[in-house]
């Protein structure tokens, strides 16, 4: 008997997710809750993505770091960040970081002071606890505890506040001292710091500065930087503690841009879309034009690297790309395999969305492959692509074999150097834009849907697709 895929649903702010679970050969659902009739969605609603929130993007951090494997684990306060490529060292008064190629310049943050509306009070060094990855500075004086994550996506730094140490203030400030020959300065357009080396930016950053109080609720926060010190500043007005203040230090790694002469800067698509596999990246930029293609018929870029060195290895483009066809609005990478969507490649058939796939040997990249929805309707066919081994995974919320935006999910596989379509996933329920986002990973699912809203009771969570009446729970 075939063991079968199973899925159940989970969730995040604003946007459904169906899980599915497998052994292989099939996917079969396992949901729980009834269906409503639900509100009207337009397809204009489903075109692009928003930014992900600070909440989502320090969750995101968080879970990176937690899960670090041992490499990242310090020996005597010391470890070298191969991801980020500096060596991090975790001492007594703070963290001193250096990054490869500045030499003998280093740079020390040390947390130096509490602001509680202009009354200074200077922070002595604190006892050093290291476990694992993690390093605790407790400060019972002040209610504080100040703690470092050491992991890929960086320094993570972070401060546990246990009461408001700035009480009868609207705020609380906190100051570190930045030392050792790099420069702090303020960044327009992320509003986080970055390092300078004599007038020269290094690459080294300290930004995403989050915080948080004990009931979920985002807090306003920003920060300044005068002379050599950083100010964090956390609008703890309206705040239940104890409150969480999470900045990261991290070091950027390269800018990538085109190799073609006549690229500019003005091109905006290009980045639109990017998929990371290994040491391989894939960047879509759906607007590309040039002199022997059609306009805005678009390509993707691959780039890859080598020790600290990011080389772009091909440019790739439809074989039958049209004019408006913006190939490389979705992108997609595995092993050696690559998928990217286009808004159409027929002259006349603005509807007609198609998904390419390539695939490499050595460092060639060859079209495989032109995939299609059966029924070729204006279904936004290729808006969500995943990749796992063998098998692609495709989003068309703008499905209706279940009515307008139900919605649905493709599974392609390869066999014998063909990709066929194994399934269709879908969800009888209009207006819920099945297929707005999708992963993949081994035998489980992902697939996102339009309108959930979390909510929070003790370690359950229960997602209400308000006013679909869709209840939903798991645990953590």
């Amino acid at each position: 008997m075939s063991a079968q895929r199973r899925w159940f649903a989970v969730g995040a702010v604003g946007l459904g997710l169906l899980c599915l679970l497998s052994s292989r050969p099939t996917w079969t659902p396992v949901q729980t809750g009834s269906h409503a009739p639900v509100r009207a969605l337009s397809s204009a609603a489903l075109h692009g993505s928003p930014p992900l929130d600070g909440a989502l993007r320090a969750a995101f951090i968080a879970a990176q770091q937690v899960a670090a494997p041992r490499s990242y684990d310090l020996q005597g306060g010391v470890a070298f960040n191969e991801h980020q490529q500096f060596q991090a060292h975790f001492d007594e008064i703070g963290v001193e970081v250096i990054p490869e190629g500045t030499g003998t310049y280093p740079l020390r943050l040390q947390l130096e002071a509490l602001n509680c509306g202009g009354k200074i009070q200077k922070i002595p060094p604190g006892r050093r606890e290291i476990s694992r990855n993690r390093v605790r500075y407790a400060r019972p004086e002040l209610g504080m505890e100040e703690w470092f994550i050491h992991g890929p996506m960086g320094v993570e730094q972070g401060f546990t506040l246990e009461g408001n140490p700035c009480a009868g203030e609207s705020g609380v400030v906190l100051e570190l001292r930045a030392s050792g020959g790099l420069v702090p300065k303020l960044d327009g357009a992320t509003k986080g710091v970055l390092f300078e080396r004599e007038g020269a930016p290094t690459g080294l950053r300290y930004d995403e500065l989050h915080a948080e109080d004990a009931a979920g609720k985002t807090l306003r926060s920003w920060m300044t930087v005068e002379d050599a010190r950083i100010a964090l500043h956390i609008d703890t007005s309206t705040a239940k503690f104890p409150v969480v203040i999470d900045p990261l230090l991290w070091q950027q790694q390269a800018i990538l841009k085109p190799s073609e002469a006549n690229w500019s800067p003005e091109d905006h698509t290009f980045g639109e879309s990017v998929a990371l596999f290994g040491n391989t990246a894939l960047i879509g930029h759906s607007q590309y034009s040039s002199q022997e293609m059609s306009p805005a018929s678009g390509a993707a870029y691959i780039f890859v690297r080598s020790g600290s060195s990011w080389v772009q290895q091909a440019r790739l483009v439809a074989s039958d790309g049209t004019e408006g066809a913006s190939f490389g609005l979705k992108v997609a990478l595995g092993e050696n395999i690559a998928a990217i969507s286009s808004r159409h490649s027929l002259v006349g058939v603005p509807s007609q969305a198609t998904v390419y796939v390539f695939e490499r040997t050595g460092s060639c990249w060859t079209q495989k492959a032109k995939l299609n929805p059966p029924d070729q309707g204006e279904d936004l066919f290729g808006s969500s692509l995943a990749i796992d081994g063998a098998t692609l995974l495709v989003g068309a919320p703008g499905d209706d074999e279940y009515g307008s935006l139900a919605g649905a999910a493709y599974v392609f596989e390869r066999e014998q150097g063909s990709w066929v379509q194994k399934q269709k996933l879908t969800i009888a329920q209009p207006n819920l834009a099945f297929g707005t986002s999708v992963a993949i990973e081994g035998d489980t699912i992902l697939v996102g849907a339009i309108g959930l809203v979390l909510r929070r009771e003790g370690t359950r969570l229960t997602g209400l697709q308000e006013p679909y009446g869709l209840r939903l729970h798991w645990t953590l």
